[in-house]
C-alpha cells in the first residue's frame, strides 16, 4: 500500500498457477459431487473425521484472520490468508486426505466429505472474489444448491461455528509423519507408487490417533 509495484512476470505466473490450481480443485470436487449423486450438504458435526476436523478448525482461524484485514483495508494480507490457506491446507492436505476417504466407500462419511469440501469451496471462492471476479463467478456458477444467482449477491461467508484445538494438534502430528515419509522416500529414491511397510517407534497417546485414524 503506498508504493509503486514492479511489474515481473514470474508474479504473474505464479498468480495463473494458483488460479489453476483453485480451477482443478474445483473441477475435481464437482467430479465427486456428480459421482456419488449428493444433494445434503449439511454437515453433520457428529460425524467429522480428524482431516474434517482439522480443516474446519483452520478455516475458521482464516475467516476471523481475512474478515479483520478486509477491515482494515489490507487486502495484501487477506490475500496471502486466503492464498496459504487454499493452497498449502485445503488443496495439498485437505483434498488428498478426502480422496482415501472417499475411497472407504463408508456412505456416512462420503455425505460429510463432500458437504465439507462443496461448503467450503463455496466459501473460498467467495472470499477470492474481491481479487479475481471472473473466475470465481465462473466456478460458482457451476456449483449445485448456490445461495444466489451470482456471486456478487450472495451472502458473505459466515463462521461454522466449529473449532477443535486438539483436532489441529493430532493432524499436525500425522502431517509430519507423513513428511518425514515423503523426505525418506526421496532420499533413497523410492517412487511415490510403491507401497512400504512403516514401523514407527511412538508414545501411547500417537499411537491411539494413528490407529483411529
Amino acid at each position: 500500500p503506498g508504493q509503486d509495484l514492479r511489474f515481473e512476470i514470474e508474479k504473474v505466473e505464479s498468480s495463473w498457477n494458483y488460479i489453476n490450481k483453485l480451477w482443478n480443485i474445483a473441477r475435481y470436487i464437482l467430479m465427486q459431487i456428480e459421482a456419488y449423486a449428493i444433494d445434503d450438504y449439511t454437515i453433520h458435526l457428529e460425524h467429522l473425521s480428524l482431516p474434517d476436523a482439522y480443516i474446519l478448525s483452520r478455516f475458521e482461524s482464516m475467516q476471523k484472520e481475512v474478515n479483520d484485514n478486509y477491515d482494515k483495508f489490507e487486502f495484501g494480507e487477506a490475500a496471502k490468508a486466503l492464498y496459504t490457506f487454499t493452497w498449502d491446507e485445503f488443496a495439498s492436505w485437505y483434498i488428498e486426505m478426502a480422496k482415501l476417504s472417499l475411497a472407504e466407500n463408508d456412505a456416512t462419511k462420503t455425505q460429510v466429505t463432500i458437504s465439507v469440501m462443496a461448503s467450503l469451496l463455496k466459501d473460498i471462492l467467495k472470499f477470492l472474489h474481491p481479487f479475481m471476479p471472473f473466475v470465481t463467478e465462473e466456478i460458482y456458477q457451476k456449483l449445485p444448491n448456490v445461495d444466489a444467482e451470482s456471486i456478487m449477491i450472495a451472502p458473505w461467508p459466515s463462521s461454522y461455528n466449529f473449532y477443535d484445538e486438539s483436532s489441529i494438534k493430532d493432524f499436525e502430528m500425522i502431517k509430519e509423519l507423513i513428511t518425514k515419509v515423503r523426505n525418506v522416500r526421496n532420499e533413497y529414491q523410492v517412487a511415490p507408487s510403491k507401497p512400504l511397510d512403516i514401523y514407527i517407534e511412538t508414545s501411547v497417546g500417537t499411537k491411539r490417533i494413528l490407529e483411529k485414524k
